[in-house]
């Protein structure tokens, strides 16, 4: 079947039941793929549960699976859980786009097994917008929703799936494309450049100082536009910075009521202030606490709720260029471990989904992502070893 014919499948699947179960990441992405979904499913009156979850782990599949669910949803991951999921006895279907795959009698809505990448083209947010169209084409208006899910996974500039959902956002006015330089949280020193206050005079000053600063063009670029959602009346990387803010700061709830009622929002941007806050303050101590190796380079976080904001900050305007970056947090008896790269890093080669799965998984842990960004969950006593695994396969991958 064609990704277009496998939604199809899942969108007939769905209509047939009273009550889906929702299980869903919590960051920006995941809770705008379960918040369209939810949309999608009130506008039928179809019932639904919703968890918006950190790690889709043996915690959280246990308790699915004596839980008496006729239809479960996972978005933003299980296909690198299948081997696990298989044993629910419920109904599943598995909308994810991570690299880790492979083929099962669960209904997977999974880009990769149609040649679409998962980590620019398509995301979690992509693929429940269309599989809501798929039950009803009026939900076509849940497009800004979409548009902020891209963003907030970082899918910019949009391509292929992305760049046509986005078009037509645009085209039937529910998306406005305006220019310049679209700034949310990162960078977090953007209150150093000096500004004057003549917008394009000042765009130009900031991509010249992080140019002399040795940023990579592919972290600049994604910069440039901005996308006004109309429905919601701000552009989406403010609304997905919102979100992301309210799930790292353990408010996923309210992230997900503001897909529901935009009246919300401003209670959002509260959230988003004080995470805002938060970030800078672990974020002016980076440089401090880096501690490099031959080919990666890693840090220890204070908590896992900031790692991986504070990864991609430190590897897209801080530290060494060509090493992808760790960040690392103890809770509990686990180690908790977020990873960065660059566009540049992936052409020479580097794929942390790979390094850190392999890693974790030799060490009794797990782990996977996408090759530019990944994460990994170990026995927090194996942190030395872990480091050292993936500095040898990242070294082997960019030989």
């Amino acid at each position: 079947m064609t990704l277009f014919e496998q939604i199809k499948t899942a969108s007939d699947i769905i209509l047939k039941h009273e009550n889906v179960r929702i299980i869903s990441h919590y960051d920006a992405d995941g809770i705008v793929a379960a918040g369209i979904m939810c949309n999608a499913l009130l506008r039928k009156k179809i019932g639904f549960h919703v968890s918006l979850v950190k790690s889709l782990g043996s915690k959280t599949i246990d308790r699915v699976k004596n839980e008496k669910n006729s239809l479960v949803l996972f978005l933003d991951m299980g296909s690198g859980q299948i081997d696990d999921l298989e044993d629910i006895k419920s109904k599943i279907i598995i909308v994810d786009h991570h690299a880790q795959f492979r083929k099962s009698k669960i209904l997977q809505i999974n880009p990769h097994f149609f040649g679409i990448n998962g980590t620019d083209e398509a995301c979690a947010s992509t693929l429940s917008f269309l599989l809501a169209k798929a039950m009803d084409k009026k939900n076509s208006d849940l497009v800004g929703l979409c548009v902020a899910g891209i963003v907030g996974d970082k899918q910019i500039p949009f391509k292929a799936l992305n760049k046509e959902i986005v078009e037509e956002g645009i085209k039937n006015n529910f998306i406005k494309k305006e220019k310049g330089l679209s700034l949310g949280l990162e960078p977090f020193f953007k209150n150093s450049f000096n500004l004057t206050g003549n917008k394009r005079f000042d765009d130009s000053r900031i991509i010249m100082s992080l140019l002399k600063q040795n940023v990579k063009y592919d972290v600049i670029e994604k910069f440039f536009g901005t996308y006004y959602l109309l429905e919601y009346e701000t552009d989406a990387l403010t609304f997905s910075d919102v979100l992301n803010a309210c799930g790292r700061a353990d408010n996923e709830g309210l992230g997900l009521e503001i897909c529901l009622n935009k009246n919300m929002f401003k209670e959002g941007l509260k959230i988003k202030e004080e995470y805002e806050k938060e970030v800078k303050k672990y974020a002016l101590k980076l440089n401090d606490i880096l501690k490099a190796m031959n080919h990666i380079q890693y840090f220890y976080s204070e908590s896992s709720n900031y790692s991986g904001v504070l990864a991609g900050i430190g590897m897209a305007y801080l530290f060494d260029q060509e090493k992808p970056t760790l960040a690392l947090s103890k809770v509990n008896n686990l180690l908790k471990v977020s990873s960065r790269g660059t566009g540049y890093l992936v052409d020479k080669g580097l794929d942390l989904a790979n390094a850190l799965k392999t890693s974790a998984e030799s060490l009794g842990g797990h782990g996977g992502g996408h090759n530019i960004a990944a994460g990994a969950t170990i026995s927090a006593n194996k942190d030395e070893e872990f480091l050292s695994m993936v500095d040898n396969i990242v070294g082997e991958q960019m030989k």
